[in-house]
């Protein structure tokens, strides 16, 4: 059981069945899926609660090593070095693989359950429903734990396993299928999910934690550009944006309008399912805000230290304007000699399971897709069809509303800037890397304009893992840098993340290579 079911994780979790009752009646004899209202509530467990943004964010290159003077975790320092992790709690790889299985299974029990049932016309929303959330699981594992799609190699680059049916046999035989083939099977689940998905079947308090018109469309057009088909992915976010998109982008200016608690409520809101900009937003089992935002002085060792902040991120100055306390968005500094630097975007909640003994888990908010991202994808695919002033449009757009000071950006701004600005070195560095993609980048404006929508997005989603897929996606180099304690002075490069690396697909679990998933190579 723990070898082939529990820890591979790739057989039906339902909702009402215990593990052990599970195993003590025929596989075929679970909890009958024989209602609309039965598959509706099971469609709510194919989102998993397990997070990829402690994991993808500690693998990018926007965390440094403090050292070993001060707090740190093991499965930190073998997530920072991307080496194995044989951790089993909160953000490790094993929680989000078994996660994303679960999700997995539940959507393929409600479309068995749909494929059996007599009214399947009455049920297309809900097939919908359970094909998006099982294509968004899986382009989560493969591009997590698989090499990123790209034409050359992705053929025989070694993926996950797509689950397309409810587990029937106890002991099931799996093996990895190649990454090209995870890409068209999540492309054959979206294309068929998404005129199905209809908002009706949401209340009004809950349509934003499913896959909604909009959030399904954002999906889509995230795929695409991690697929490298620019002009699908450009119309994918069309669909989301509309005719107006500066109407739909998270209201920055308010959000810290000095109307809300910076180190309590802004976090909350600005993880509110009730703000516009907001697609999809989730409930994760994650300590993301203590790892990178509060903690005290606990996980201080791998964290968004000054020297990244100043020269690269959010204290940088860059083509849309100041750094530092240019932006809209709240800044959370730390006092020396630590010198952390973060954004207002990590809320902590706690649910209280023993009010008398005061016990509980912590856990957070995410917003798995918004506009504002959706707004960088577009501008990313229309500069990648050499639609620059389009592209840089979609920069100024996304400039004015989330810049105090900014500036009018146009090709010929962007051009200047990145012409100007050297590529990083460790002995200077900045927010300019060296791009080494499969896909073609042409030198000058294609370049440049690719940078500006990678610093934007980088910038945007601190520590929400995202930057580790445009470091896969765009070959970027990451040294390992070890710092002096103030957070701000380089002692020295302990590793270095190639182009070609191994390590950019993340180690499976340990025990579900010992069940018989082949690992990645090392």
């Amino acid at each position: 059981m723990k070898n082939s079911i529990k820890a591979i994780a790739l057989s039906t979790v339902l909702l009402f069945t215990s593990c052990n009752d599970y195993l003590e009646v025929e596989p075929d004899r679970r909890t009958q899926l024989d209602s609309k209202d039965k598959i509706q509530k099971i469609l709510v467990s194919a989102y998993s609660r397990s997070s990829f943004a402690v994991l993808t964010e500690l693998s990018s290159d926007n965390i440094d090593d403090l050292g070993d003077k001060v707090h740190w975790d093991n499965d930190d320092y073998n997530m920072f070095y991307w080496k194995n992790v044989d951790g089993k709690g909160k953000d490790t790889p094993e929680n989000l693989w078994s996660g994303m299985y679960e999700a997995i299974a539940n959507a393929n029990a409600a479309l068995d359950a749909i494929e059996k049932s007599s009214s399947k016309e009455e049920l297309k929303p809900q097939k919908g429903e359970a094909l998006i959330t099982r294509a968004y699981a899986h382009f989560v594992l493969v591009n997590v734990f698989g090499k990123h799609y790209n034409e050359q190699t992705s053929k025989t680059d070694l993926g996950v396993v797509y689950m397309e049916e409810a587990e029937k046999t106890l002991s099931p035989k799996y093996k990895r299928e190649s990454v090209a083939d995870i890409y068209v099977k999540i492309e054959k689940d979206l294309l068929e999910g998404l005129p199905l998905i209809n908002n009706s079947m949401f209340s009004e308090e809950t349509l934003k934690y499913h896959f909604n018109t909009q959030a399904a469309n954002a999906f889509a057009a995230r795929f695409y550009l991690y697929y490298g088909k620019w002009k699908k992915a450009e119309h994918y976010a069309n669909l989301v944006l509309g005719q107006n998109p500066k109407s739909l982008l998270k209201n920055w200016k308010e959000l810290n309008s000095g109307a809300y608690e910076q180190y309590d409520d802004i976090p909350k809101e600005y993880v509110s399912s009730k703000r516009p900009a907001n697609l999809l937003v989730q409930e994760m089992s994650s300590i993301r805000s203590r790892k990178f935002y509060w903690g005290g002085k606990k996980f201080l060792r791998f964290k968004h230290h000054e020297l990244v902040s100043k020269t690269e991120t959010i204290k940088a100055n860059s083509f849309y304007g100041p750094g530092n306390r240019g932006f809209y968005m709240g800044i959370f500094s730390s006092i020396a000699p630590y010198n952390i630097t973060t954004f207002f975007t990590i809320p902590e909640f706690f649910k209280i399971t023993d009010p008398i003994n005061n016990i509980g888990y912590p856990y957070t908010g995410e917003v798995l897709f918004t506009t504002d991202e959706t707004l960088l994808v577009r501008a990313e695919a229309r500069a990648m069809q050499k639609k620059y002033d389009l592209s840089a449009n979609d920069l100024n757009m996304w400039v004015f509303n989330f810049h105090k000071y900014p500036v009018n950006v146009t090709v010929g701004v962007i051009n200047d800037f990145y012409n100007k600005l050297e590529y990083y070195t460790n002995e200077n560095p900045t927010q300019k890397k060296k791009l080494n993609p499969k896909f073609v980048v042409e030198p000058g404006t294609q370049e440049n304009l690719i940078h500006a929508v990678l610093q934007c997005r980088r910038v945007l989603t601190l520590h929400e893992g995202l930057r580790w897929f445009d470091v896969k996606r765009y070959g970027i180099e990451i040294p390992r840098r070890l710092l002096k304690v103030n957070g701000t002075v380089i002692d020295k490069i302990n590793d270095n993340l190639t182009v070609d690396d191994p390590r950019r697909a993340i180690q499976l679990p340990k025990n579900v290579i010992s069940s018989g998933l082949q690992a990645n190579p090392r």
